[in-house]
């Protein structure tokens, strides 16, 4: 199924920025960080405005949290609208989608699909369990032409088979031979693919209107991040995953983190802790951390144009046995140095492209 690789394909550009720049904790006022008591600490942001802050959530967002396999301790939710109408990030957009790869992907999908990635794609979501395999869910939501996509599925895979009224696709999967992939169509606008299982439960919880409890903690926790955030991740039970490296793994039990997108970069995360002492030293590291990153910046002008105000400006907190802290980065200034970075693959594309016409190897293929 072209349409979700490269939808998910586009997501991981995107995820990064709320996953590897790590986001921090909102506090507000010196009121520090308030943790409740379902294992994964929310990062409080108050809305001035509830109805609001209703509104700005993506108009799925808690129909998706609610229809997450139960089992799930990963999840994450992207509101692909907020990014995609920040002002400030159109020239990098412009230029993202002007990269020859990118623009090749972006035609083939509208060709097969009519879906324009850069126009119907809305609001993504993803859950599953990091320690087993298989486990992974994906929600869709989008302008979709559904009597298309349902041809071309029929054309690439078997017809569905109905489970309980729900038609469910088959898929092979493309970069593992032997895995099959399930997909189905919640409703016209939204897409559930992945796991077998948890795209026959939500497909049977929305048809039985079965949707006001969330079904997992880190669902819960997304779903309390703030409103206009376009990144929300929370991770739950981390004891568990045995791919968290150590001391980590049995230091910190949960985490969660949020990435808004406006005239600058907000990034928060919250971690929750074994104990007090932990969690202070969870700060400390924090604090240690981003003098070391600053210091390591004077010797690299064009990341510290970017990044060291930032880091200046970082703040870290810890309440009992919960820490964060928040950055913001001005969005123009990350703009910026992306464009400069994608000039770079731009150039690099269509070297190779003019290899591939010549038969003449690419530059670092031996």
């Amino acid at each position: 199924m072209r349409l979700v690789h490269v939808v998910m394909w586009s997501v991981a550009v995107l995820v990064p920025w709320g996953w590897d720049l790590a986001p921090g904790a909102d506090i507000k006022g010196g009121a520090g960080i308030q943790a409740d008591a379902r294992g994964v600490p929310p990062i409080p942001a108050p809305p001035e405005n509830a109805a609001q802050a209703a509104e700005d959530r993506p108009r799925h967002l808690s129909l998706a949290l609610s229809l997450l396999p139960p089992s799930a301790k990963l999840a994450v939710a992207i509101d692909v609208s907020a990014i995609r109408n920040a002002k400030a990030l159109a020239g990098l957009r412009s230029r993202f989608f002007s990269l020859p790869n990118v623009q090749s992907a972006a035609s083939r999908l509208h060709e097969a699909f009519e879906f324009d990635i850069q126009k119907d794609l809305r609001m993504v979501a993803f859950a599953c369990d990091p320690s087993r395999k298989g486990s992974e869910f994906f929600l869709i939501e989008g302008n979709f032409n559904q009597g298309r996509i349902r041809e071309m599925l029929l054309a690439m895979a078997a017809a569905p088979d109905v489970v309980d009224g729900t038609s469910l696709y088959a898929i092979p999967d493309e970069k593992e031979p032997g895995k099959v992939n399930y997909g189905t169509f919640l409703k016209p606008d939204l897409i559930a693919f992945g796991n077998r299982d948890a795209v026959l439960a939500a497909a049977g919880k929305l048809r039985e209107g079965d949707t006001s409890k969330m079904p997992c903690t880190a669902a819960l926790t997304i779903r309390d991040l703030p409103a206009g955030a376009a990144v929300r991740v929370a991770l739950d039970d981390i004891p568990s995953l045995p791919k968290i490296e150590e001391p980590f793994r049995t230091l910190i039990k949960s985490a969660s983190g949020s990435l808004e997108v406006s005239d600058r970069f907000l990034l928060r995360l919250s971690v929750r802790c074994r104990d007090d002492m932990v969690a202070r030293d969870i700060k400390e590291m924090a604090e240690g951390g981003a003098a070391m990153l600053r210091l390591g910046l004077l010797k690299k002008p064009a990341l510290q144009k970017v990044f060291g105000e930032a880091l200046v400006g970082a703040r870290f907190e810890q309440a009992g046995t919960v820490a964060g802290g928040e950055i913001r980065i001005a969005a123009d200034k990350v703009a910026a140095a992306a464009v400069e970075l994608m000039n770079g693959e731009a150039l690099r594309q269509m070297r190779g492209f003019a290899a591939e016409q010549t038969g003449a190897p690419e530059k670092g293929d031996f």
